[in-house]
């Protein structure tokens, strides 16, 4: 029984982080029209970042596969509980900095530009 609460919380944990990047694609696919039509800018003039997470966001999408493939691999060859929990541990951390990234990527092109 406690192995599969395990897999329960690899899977939550992948959940959770999928649906962080699946929403800064998204937010960001999305904001790109808006906020050209807002603030009436160019994509060239978004900073660096913004312009980064826009062109890139999508490949966000593997880190929680890959974090999926090292918890199978933790759980099913390695058996060791402190490398599950860094596994899942890291899961988490990226679903929360990620969603917190890409909203501060998009909060950047409305900060206004000191001369």
């Amino acid at each position: 029984m406690k192995h599969q609460s395990l897999f329960i919380r690899l899977f939550v944990a992948t959940f959770a982080a999928t649906v962080s990047a699946a929403f800064v694609a998204i937010y960001s696919k999305l904001s790109v029209f808006v906020v050209i039509a807002r603030d009436h800018l160019h994509f060239h003039s978004f900073p660096p970042c913004t312009q980064w997470i826009a062109n890139f966001c999508w490949y966000a999408l593997l880190i929680p596969v890959c974090l999926l493939a090292a918890g199978f691999f933790v759980l099913t060859r390695w058996k060791s509980k402190a490398a599950f929990e860094m596994v899942v541990g890291c899961q988490w951390l990226f679903a929360l900095v990620w969603l917190l990234c890409g909203l501060l990527a998009w909060l950047l092109p409305q900060v206004p530009i000191w001369e």
